[in-house]
C-alpha cells in the first residue's frame, strides 16, 4: 500500500537504497549492460541539450541520413551500425545537426572553421583544373 506521506515514502526509499547500495548497484550495472546503446544515446543527448523528441525530429527531418552527404551511418561496431554523430558548436555545445562519422571527422578536423574547409576546397578545385588541361 502506498504509503499518504510523500516524505516518508522518500526516507524509506532512501534508507533501503543506503542499506542495499550494493545490491543497488549490481542491478543497475545488469540493466546498463543490457542496454548499453539506450545509456549511450542518453549520455549523449544530456551532453548536447537535446530531448529524445529533438533528437527523433531531427532523425525524421533528415530522413535518418548525415545531414551533409545524405547517406546512412556506414560504420559497424560490434556487428551493430553506429548512430549518427550529433555535430554541435564546440564553444556553445548546441546541436547543429546529425552526421555520419566520417562527415563529423571531416569537420573536426578543419576544427569548425567554414575558412578552411573553403580553401581546401579551392585546392581541390584547382588541381582538378590543372589535372584536367594535362589530360587534354
Amino acid at each position: 500500500m502506498p504509503y499518504k506521506d510523500k516524505a516518508k515514502a522518500r526516507a524509506n526509499t532512501r534508507k533501503y537504497q543506503e542499506d542495499n547500495r550494493e545490491r543497488m548497484r549490481a542491478s543497475s550495472k545488469r540493466h546498463y549492460d543490457k542496454n548499453p546503446l539506450k545509456y549511450r544515446l542518453k549520455n549523449r543527448l544530456k551532453r548536447y541539450n537535446l530531448s529524445e523528441q529533438e533528437f527523433a525530429n531531427k532523425l525524421i527531418e533528415q530522413l535518418g541520413v548525415c545531414a551533409v552527404c545524405k547517406q546512412p551511418e556506414t560504420v559497424k561496431q560490434n556487428g551493430k551500425w553506429c548512430q549518427l554523430s550529433i555535430d554541435h558548436n564546440h564553444a556553445t555545445h548546441k546541436a547543429r545537426g546529425l552526421l555520419c562519422r566520417a562527415c563529423n571527422s571531416s569537420i573536426g578536423m578543419v576544427k569548425d572553421s567554414p575558412v578552411l574547409l573553403r580553401k581546401l576546397a579551392e585546392y581541390l578545385e584547382s588541381w582538378e583544373i590543372m589535372h584536367a588541361r594535362e589530360i587534354v
